[in-house]
């Protein structure tokens, strides 16, 4: 789907990452039970990241790796009267959480071995390696050290 504008927010991080839709070739999060206590959507457990949230990179990624979700929402015994319901696929999922992480935390957690845990396909490995530089410019340097260790981390096991 091809989403031009960014006015809207969007499933990430964990939850995020245990939707599996058809045809992805990354692996998620196979842990099962995160939205087994969510039975409609909107809920204030679900991690939002875009306009208005505390998690907002679409300055950094814009619309990359967002996709309309709803129908995977229902397969899962979600409910919602929403119209659309957009969620970040799972390497925008894993860069969501970085940024997060390494900016709000100040430590990265839960993503230190995305490459093996989430994502796993060689080729989308890269991908999400060569969009995680993008984040660069929005880094301090106390931030910049905390992005370069999970990063050189990442390379080593894509490679």
């Amino acid at each position: 789907m091809d989403i031009q504008e960014m006015d809207f927010n969007y499933i990430t991080g964990q939850y995020a990452l245990n939707i599996h839709p058809n045809n992805c070739k990354t692996t998620g999060d196979w842990h099962i039970g995160i939205w087994d206590e969510i039975k409609i959507f909107p809920s204030e457990n679900v991690r939002i990241a875009g306009i208005g949230t505390d998690l907002n990179t679409n300055e950094i990624w814009g619309n990359y790796g967002i996709y309309e979700g709803k129908v995977y929402l229902k397969n899962i015994g979600i409910k919602t009267q929403l119209k659309n319901i957009y969620i970040a696929n799972h390497i925008r999922a894993v860069l969501d959480m970085l940024y997060d992480y390494i900016v709000n935390v100040g430590i990265i957690f839960e993503i230190d071995d995305a490459s093996n845990e989430y994502i796993v396909d060689k080729k989308s490995i890269n991908e999400m390696l060569n969009k995680s530089r993008l984040i660069v410019k929005y880094l301090n340097d106390n931030q910049l050290k905390i992005f370069d260790e999970w990063y050189n981390s990442e390379l080593k096991m894509a490679a």
